[in-house]
């Protein structure tokens, strides 16, 4: 004796093939007005789409802030505690240098589930290019974050996909 398993599937638009994907027709309608009030398409503004940033050392540069909410690019000046995921150690850096870290196994469907974790990003924006800070200025402005990251240096040296930059940057920086 066989046995059927049946689930409710959203009404699929009959839009195929040269009109749009095979969607459920709430989702084709979302599609088509950002495409209707959209002023540019991806390809007219960006040469490609990469995968994002490489730090080849996700254990030190992704981090739980520990006495504050979300760290934005605009939050400078004040020191905050983190700890490195997957370590119980505790450390000081300035908020100059945290980001909000999104995972890709956070990105769902439609939503983000945002866990709260953080980037150290030891990079400042020169016009549309990202640049590694200098040793210099981060031991002179950033103390704490220079501390944070030479503490970790051997590890970070030793990274097998340590990139073209010094020690202390990512492996593959694509923003």
């Amino acid at each position: 004796m066989s046995t059927s398993i049946v689930f409710d599937v959203p009404s699929i638009s009959a839009n195929c093939g040269k009109d749009g994907p095979l969607m459920p027709e709430r989702e084709w309608k979302v599609f088509k007005k950002i495409e209707e009030k959209g002023d540019a398409r991806v390809r007219e503004i960006t040469d490609a789409v990469f995968q994002g940033i490489m730090t080849g050392a996700k254990g030190i540069f992704v981090v739980e802030v520990l006495d504050a909410d979300q760290i934005t690019s605009d939050d400078s000046g004040d020191v905050v505690t983190i700890r490195p995921t997957g370590t119980k150690e505790e450390y000081e850096v300035e908020t100059d240098v945290l980001r909000p870290f999104i995972d890709g196994k956070e990105v769902e469907r439609w939503q983000v589930n945002w866990s709260g974790l953080h980037l150290v990003h030891p990079y400042t924006l020169d016009g549309d290019e990202s640049v590694l800070l200098t040793e210099e200025h981060l031991s002179e402005n950033l103390p704490k974050t220079w501390d944070y990251l030479s503490t970790y240096e051997d590890e970070l040296r030793s990274r097998s996909s340590k990139g073209k930059g010094d020690w202390y940057g990512y492996s593959r920086l694509r923003i």
